[in-house]
């Protein structure tokens, strides 16, 4: 009993330190969050601005008859646990690495696709499938055990390519497009607009999907042996987009990426860092043999509920995958641009004669008309881009050469071969002391044509009054930048050596003023990625790819799919799986033009960055307008103490102007009341963004974001001038705090308070500690 009776006091203590802990935080989030200000102005978690964005997940040949067992999903349960793991997503901008201001609403609609669809999509692929050598027969490959012989050939399996462009791609946009129009939700959204994406997730027949080759050789094995293996098991499949190297997925030209649970395994990467690489478990392989039942579980209780639930987890961590990296990534830069035109100039500096490569129909040309048209694409509505193109001789120009010296920097390896150590060096261009050394350079068309556009950003546009005032000002060339430069520096380079790559080992570097890209006649560099077992080679005789990939982050802030911000890490994480497709991203992306997804997130990009700019200052006014209520409107506690009623300051206000008779204040009511009104305008126009970014209607999306900064700015140009015209009022005035006066009834009251605060400790304590029974010894009669 004495035990017990502890035991409860303890209890009781702990719940009481528990109640008490709690209240402290509360009274703490309390008076950090004042509830008269919104929440987004302290924590950019809270967006006020939510796009709704739907993502079809197609799965082909994953229904009820799915084979093996464990891939046959439920498309309602597979849609919870979508749900459950990624309900919304925020992107970040990697170069201030703080959270934008817009968060997209997920929402997921898995579908199965039909067996005539996957019947024809088995016939485009098995149509395309080119022989291209064999590889390593292997468990990973084949999903079985076969011993090796002893011939050349024995323990290889022949390997196919199946190239994407063209009828396959085709296909899978058919497939996309059949779907992509099913009404779900109803009328929580606005199923008509075109802001849908498409995930396919494919799980392909390899028996029905064999050429014809691997079946005929099947058959004279089966005469000669009298036995021969599934057509499954004695070849493997993988696609190919625009490079060499092959893939199991890739994102398309269009709004849909694919991911093939049949083909490969394919294995690629970066051998310097294996963060993000692709190898046989990265993907969730059909004829892996651990998705098979065992023999040993034939015999006792079945797995295939773990199995399936294992699978799913899989499957929704690729779709996850896609969502940061594919359909709402981050943003590269924070810029804002009101420019009317955008002048891009490539200038092409060459320390050589062997070939000019603004002149067309050769190897090392650059296609200028290409990039012409591409960069249309990207632009802003109503915005003209013009590119002109320019060429001179490096030797001329000493301060650029200077600076590319400068900038020149080794990497130093010590590999061990045959006992020693061998010193290996790697020269690259620290493309960040690039960027200075230009930018301070002495050359104009260096510096002069990084000097031309300023760097673009929300502190160099000054408030406006509203949305007229915003219309007037950008007629004035001086602040609308009507023309935005952004020079492209091509070095086209043929020094004796090595040829020289960028820091992050890719040929071109990217800023917010400018862009640099290196061009040399080596058509096979080796780089430090691989791809199948092998180094993977990158060419640099043309560097349109690689001025559109620069040209598209400057312009658009485009991120590489590959790449994404981790905010648990603090810095950049990269994940190969959504490396390869229709994007000019290197280096298992070499495409000369922006896909449709590229496309779009430019002009979400565009309205993340206005709403986040328009965001941040209604923070900067929100905060300082709190200031100054926590200075003159609020006593040093931070609440009324001749009131019971918790007021803002709104209310406070409207009190203290009635006590005062009508006198004049260094704030009035009325202001206080307009900007409060204000800013619930704001929120209601923050959320009208949604539906236009949803749509992709970007002329109807563009002016709102115009309309909403041009608001953001009215009302931080309001705020701020009305706080400056009380603060000059009140620089001849102190602040002093005065105490309450004594009624007859205060001596009474606060004797009444303090008897009832003894009574409550000594009845705590009395329950906290009850009194101990004596214990009596029984009489035995």
């Amino acid at each position: 009993l004495g035990m017990a009776g502890q035991g409860s006091r303890g209890q009781r203590r702990v719940g009481m330190g528990v109640f008490l802990t709690g209240l402290m935080a509360i009274l703490s989030v309390e008076a950090r969050l004042p509830k008269h200000i919104p929440r987004f102005a302290f924590d950019r978690e809270e967006s006020p601005v939510h796009v709704p964005l739907i993502i079809n997940v197609l799965l082909v040949n994953l229904g009820p008859d799915a084979e093996p067992a464990s891939f046959r999903l439920d498309t309602d349960e597979f849609e919870r646990l979508l749900f459950q793991l990624k309900p919304e997503h925020q992107p970040t901008c990697i170069e201030t690495g703080e959270k934008l201001h817009v968060a997209y609403e997920i929402y997921y609609d898995v579908t199965h696709v039909s067996k005539s669809d996957s019947a024809s999509l088995a016939e485009t692929l098995r149509r395309n499938m080119r022989h291209a050598g064999a590889v390593q027969h292997s468990d990973s490959i084949t999903g079985v055990n076969t011993p090796k012989g002893s011939g050349e050939k024995q323990g290889f399996v022949p390997v196919f390519e199946v190239p994407v462009e063209g009828e396959v791609e085709a296909e899978y946009e058919r497939i996309y497009q059949t779907y992509r129009n099913v009404r779900k939700y109803g009328v929580d959204l606005p199923e008509d607009g075109q802001g849908k994406y498409g995930l396919i997730l494919v799980s392909m027949d390899k028996d029905a999907l064999a050429p014809a080759n691997v079946t005929d050789a099947l058959a004279i094995k089966e005469k000669k042996e009298g036995k021969a293996g599934r057509p499954a098991h004695s070849y493997a499949y993988r696609y190919t987009y625009g490079t060499k190297s092959g893939t199991d997925s890739f994102v398309s030209s269009s709004r849909f990426a694919v991911v093939d649970l049949s083909a490969g395994p394919s294995s690629y990467g970066n051998t310097a860092q294996g963060e993000g690489a692709v190898i046989a478990s990265s993907i969730p392989r059909k004829y892996f043999a651990k998705w098979e039942p065992s023999a040993e579980e034939a015999k006792g209780r079945s797995l295939l509920r773990a199995r399936s639930l294992n699978f799913q987890a899989k499957l929704a961590t690729i779709v996850h995958s896609s969502v940061t990296h594919v359909f709402a990534p981050d943003v590269q830069f924070d810029s804002l641009d009101f420019s009317e035109k955008v002048l891009v100039p490539i200038m092409v500096f060459q320390d050589h004669r062997m070939f000019d490569p603004l002149a067309p129909g050769h190897a090392y040309s650059v296609d200028i008309e290409r990039i012409r048209a591409q960069l249309q694409r990207i632009a802003m509505p109503g915005q003209k881009v013009e590119v002109v193109t320019g060429r001179q001789n490096l030797l001329e120009h000493e301060r650029i050469a200077i600076a590319l010296n400068k900038a020149q920097r080794a990497d130093t390896v010590h590999e061990s071969y045959k006992g020693r150590y061998v010193l290996r060096s790697k020269h690259y261009l620290d493309s960040k002391v690039l960027f200075e050394e230009l930018k301070s350079s002495s050359d104009y068309l260096a510096s002069g044509l990084i000097a031309a556009s300023p760097v673009l950003s929300s502190e160099f546009f000054p408030d406006f009054e509203g949305a007229g005032d915003l219309a007037q000002k950008q007629k004035n060339s001086k602040w609308a930048l009507g023309t935005r430069v952004l020079p492209v520096f091509l070095f086209s380079l043929e020094q004796p050596g090595d040829p020289i790559l960028f820091d992050q080992l890719s040929a071109f570097a990217a800023s917010k003023d400018a862009v640099l890209v290196i061009q040399s006649g080596f058509d096979s560099v080796p780089i430090p990625f691989f791809s199948g077992g092998k180094q993977l080679l990158l060419s640099l005789r043309d560097p349109t790819a690689a001025i559109l990939a620069g040209v598209g982050s400057a312009l658009g802030g485009l991120v590489p799919p590959q790449t994404a911000f981790s905010q648990l890490q603090g810095k950049t994480v990269t994940s190969m799986l959504w490396a390869h497709g229709g994007t000019p991203f290197g280096p298992f992306g070499n495409s000369s033009s922006y896909s449709q997804i590229a496309i779009d997130q430019v002009l979400g990009n565009s309205f993340a960055s206005r709403m986040d700019a328009s965001i941040d200052r209604v923070n900067h006014a929100l905060l300082q307008m709190d200031e100054f209520a926590g200075t003159y409107l609020f006593d040093p506690l931070g609440e009324s103490v001749e009131t019971s009623k918790r007021m803002g300051w709104l209310e406070r206000l409207k009190k203290r102007s009635e006590l005062e008779d009508g006198g004049a204040m260094p704030l009035s009511y009325a202001t206080v009341r307009d900007l409060h009104d204000e800013v619930l305008a704001l929120e209601d126009v923050f959320s009208q963004g949604a539906e236009a970014m949803y749509r992709l209607e970007s002329v109807h999306s563009h002016t709102l974001s115009d309309e909403i900064f041009a608001k953001a700015s009215a009302f931080h140009s309001h705020a701020i001038n009305s706080l400056s015209h009380a603060n000059l009022l009140l620089d001849c005035c102190s602040v002093t705090h005065q105490t309450i006066p004594r009624t007859r009834w205060t001596f009474l009251a606060r004797a009444f308070l303090v008897g009832l605060i003894a009574c409550c400790v000594v009845a705590l304590v009395a329950f906290l500690n009850p009194r101990k029974q004596a214990r009596r010894k029984p009489v035995v009669h």
